[in-house]
């Protein structure tokens, strides 16, 4: 009876995964840094505001984007100024194309003081095909569900019609307008929506915000806290991680020890290579920040979130998911119904062999200010720089393999675990990596070669960017097994964030 019911909990959750998991481990990260001691962090008191009050932005065909301009030095007020209409050029994504479409909002709260910059122009919602379901997934900064500020907000696009997936991080500390409110930051829009009364909640406060902002339509919700995620990593029976940089931060001695006694923490460091993590391991891996950064923190929450869901595919079926539901619906916060769960559920499969695909806005950030009087940090976005980003979130991806044959590499390494660290990498892209054991000399660096009859489709730039810009050789080869070899030498160093890559600076 036991074994039934722990298969039973892990078909659930292989299936809840895909679309709840990104919420669990943002949950994980809200408390991102993880100090010893950390003081109980409670709901922020807002100001309250009348739904049926709420004055109206009007959004029209003729208006223009506007986003947040280049910041000044560190205490300078932050400045808003329009940019053009969002359109995608980045490479090496096809993206979708802004549509504006009219759209009404809520306007500034009267009676609270005048922002310190000036309400920006709603920018236009970039297009929403019928097969794409976008999903807003957050988590609190403690271990429930409800209460707090959402400190980490993940956006999945699912393509029900390629049966892909993206993921894109949203900064927790992003300035923007909240409609109906003030200027802010993002991650408090959730709780005043729900202390405000404002129609639809919190949830649809941040879905508005969101499309005010970035010009996103949100279909759905969810979130969660950090017992929700533990849960989950123990339901699965863990999850493999493969660590390509080395991590030190502090870490609590036992789980059950009080977090909020200094004593209770000592220095804890996770080696490069594969590791086997335990709820406890994870929700450290996941909320660690001290000793990095955010770019860095965001990386290892959508790689715990890919492992967790190549972890649930294979752990079994979906045909007690209807029950299931009934008893585990209280775990999470959601407008999700029955039957949207189950038609996403059908294409978990397909989307972890496509491969999840990973965006960030880190590229396209000012960060650094301190907002005036409160002395909080912020960050500001360039649009010019994030408009190509959030064009990507709704197309398939060009190395995606549901849209072309994808690109192989042979790793030549000396030890599988080097094989590992190098595939981690190249899975992120959509590379397929190939194990090769070492049989010759190893070289002092590592070579990358091309088998095909010239570059053209090759993706040789993000190719050498991977490996630390080692040079990629043209070697013609029509009997070659893979597109690429690649030979791991003495000088191969998997540390390398993929947030951090910029095809248009390389």
């Amino acid at each position: 009876m036991v074994q039934g019911i722990g298969r039973n909990m892990r078909q659930f959750f292989v299936m809840f995964v895909l679309v709840c998991v990104a919420a669990i481990i943002s949950g994980c990260v809200a408390a991102a840094d993880a100090t010893p001691p950390s003081d109980p962090v409670t709901a922020t008191v807002l100001p309250t505001v009348t739904a049926t009050d709420m004055p109206e932005i009007q959004v029209t065909e003729t208006e223009s984007a506007e986003a947040v301009a280049d910041d000044a030095p560190p205490t300078a007020t932050p400045t808003l100024a329009p940019t053009a209409t969002p359109v995608s050029t980045t490479a090496p994504d096809s993206t979708a194309t802004a549509t504006p479409t009219p759209r009404t909002f809520a306007a500034l709260d009267p009676s609270l003081p005048t922002p310190p910059v000036p309400i920006p122009t709603a920018v236009p919602p970039f297009s929403k095909p019928d097969n794409i379901i976008n999903i807003v997934l957050v988590g609190n900064d403690g271990a429930y569900k409800q209460g707090g500020r959402t400190d980490t907000i993940i956006i999945a696009s699912i393509n029900t019609e390629t049966e892909t997936a993206t993921l894109l991080s949203v900064p927790r500390d992003l300035y923007v307008y909240i409609p109906g409110w003030t200027i802010e930051r993002i991650n408090l829009a959730l709780p005043h929506g729900g202390g405000a009364n404002y129609p639809g909640g919190g949830p649809q406060l941040l879905k508005d915000t969101i499309l005010f902002n970035l010009g996103i339509e949100i279909d759905y919700y969810a979130r969660l806290g950090f017992d929700g995620f533990k849960k989950v990593i123990d339901t699965l029976g863990g999850v493999e991680i493969v660590n390509t940089c080395p991590l030190e931060d502090w870490r609590l001695i036992e789980p059950d020890m009080d977090p909020t006694v200094e004593e209770n923490y000592e220095r804890f460091t996770l080696d490069v290579g594969v590791h086997e993590m335990d709820s406890d391991l994870a929700l450290w891996y996941a909320r660690s920040r001290r000793s990095t950064n955010d770019a860095d923190r965001t990386r290892r929450q959508q790689q715990l979130l890919s492992a967790m869901l190549s972890n649930g595919v294979d752990a079994g079926l979906i045909a007690e998911l209807p029950s299931l539901w009934a008893v585990y619906r209280d775990e999470i916060e959601t407008d999700f119904d029955l039957p949207t769960l189950l038609r996403l559920a059908s294409h978990a499969s397909a989307i972890r062999e496509n491969g999840l695909r990973h965006l960030s806005l880190n590229q396209a950030l000012e960060s650094g200010d301190l907002l005036p009087e409160t002395n909080k940090w912020i960050s500001l976005l360039r649009w010019d720089d994030a408009a190509p980003v959030l064009g990507q979130l709704m197309s398939p991806a060009a190395l995606g393999r549901s849209s072309r044959a994808p690109l192989t590499v042979e790793v030549i390494a000396e030890y599988e675990e080097d094989f590992q660290l190098a595939a981690e990498n190249l899975t992120w892209w959509g590379f397929i990596p190939v194990y090769t054991q070492l049989d010759t000399t190893k070289p002092i660096s590592t070579t990358i070669t091309y088998h095909g009859e010239n570059f053209k489709g090759a993706y040789d730039d993000l190719m050498s960017w991977i490996f630390h810009n080692q040079p990629v050789t043209l070697e013609p080869d029509a009997t070659a097994a893979t597109n690429y070899t690649v030979i791991l030498g003495h000088t191969f160093n998997p540390c390398r964030n993929p947030l951090y890559y910029d095809p248009d600076r390389q």
